[in-house]
């Protein structure tokens, strides 16, 4: 009889650690799922915007409409598109100082953005330049 009871006794605890190890390891499990989950929205949001990236260079490079500077090239193609590119950039104050972080992979219309340059006013003064009716700078 008192085997019984002790052995009982070892069970339920033996029980009590199995439960309490599944509990963590579910824990464990769980975070690593929320972790998955996060990594395959972060992944998804990337594809995605890389698949519009592609779009708009394949549709600009795709295109026989009047070449022109827009916002979805990058700087450097901005750059590469009129030697008095960079000029204009200067004058709206667009990657011409030490602390700018303005690449030549960045995209033009989110740089526009990022520093809250007007964007009219930007791409009217480039393409002036390629119409050759900015003659200060052409």
């Amino acid at each position: 009889m008192e085997i019984s009871i002790i052995l009982l006794s070892i069970l339920s605890v033996f029980a009590v650690v199995l439960s309490i190890l599944s509990y963590i390891s579910l824990q464990k499990l769980r975070s690593d799922v929320k972790t998955a989950q996060k990594e395959m929205i972060d992944l998804r949001n990337h594809v995605n915007l890389s698949i519009k990236e592609l779009s708009n260079k394949t549709s600009v490079s795709c295109s026989d409409e009047k070449k022109g500077f827009s916002t979805d090239m990058s700087v450097g193609e901005v750059l590469a598109l009129h030697p008095a590119a960079k000029n204009i950039l200067t004058m709206f104050h667009l990657g011409a100082c030490s602390s700018c972080s303005v690449t030549d992979d960045h995209n033009f219309g989110e740089a526009i953005k990022e520093y809250d340059i007007d964007q009219k006013a930007i791409l009217n003064a480039l393409n002036d330049l390629l119409e050759g009716s900015n003659p200060a700078f052409s």
